[in-house]
């Protein structure tokens, strides 16, 4: 899938380190306290907690990295 033409990115998002490999936008670890969000290949934003005694999972589908603002639903040249 394109635009109607032909997707063009930017140096960033060409070279976006966040939505081009599987670096996490935030990893914090802290006495037990663990939070880590990122991008995955099929564009949703994840956040991921725990506390040692609860565990929060949160999934949100989107439409750009949102480090590069990249389109993530669109195919590279």
């Amino acid at each position: 899938m394109k635009y109607q033409d032909e997707i063009k990115l930017t140096a960033k998002q060409q070279n976006c380190p966040y939505c081009h490999t599987d670096k996490s936008l935030i990893e914090y670890e802290d006495c037990g306290f663990e939070v880590e969000a990122g991008v995955d290949d099929a564009g949703t934003l994840y956040v991921d907690a725990d506390d040692g005694y609860h565990l929060f999972n949160q999934e949100i589908n989107i439409n750009y990295c949102p480090m590069c603002g990249r389109p993530l639903n669109e195919e590279e040249e």
